[in-house]
């Protein structure tokens, strides 16, 4: 069970959670938009998305993104992934297999 997050990707007030396959999308795509180095507890964590960035590589990129996904709590496996980037913004899509089903990530 975690919180769940408005549009504007703040916590939700109240009792307002998610659990099963939304628990799991919203755990992959907030887990997608983490930096690397930028959680001071878990400096770890997250892609580093200076280094794919910095010389535009887009399969360190992928392999990066695929990991995070694998690496959350009730994820089976992706089985479907693409990215793009156009002008300053970078899509990610995954249709991901967890323990609950299929669920479409977008981050």
């Amino acid at each position: 069970m975690i919180r769940s997050l408005d549009r504007n990707l703040d916590w939700t007030l109240g009792n307002k959670f998610l659990t099963g396959k939304a628990e799991i999308m919203q755990d992959c795509e907030t887990r997608l938009r983490e930096w690397k180095n930028d959680c001071f507890f878990n400096m770890n964590a997250g892609i580093d998305y200076l280094a794919c960035f910095d010389g535009l590589d887009n399969n360190k990129l992928a392999i990066d993104q695929i990991a995070v996904i694998n690496r959350t709590n009730g994820v089976v496996n992706v089985a479907n992934y693409e990215q793009g980037l156009t002008d300053r913004k970078m899509t990610t899509k995954a249709a991901v297999l967890t323990i609950y089903g299929e669920v479409e990530i977008n981050a």
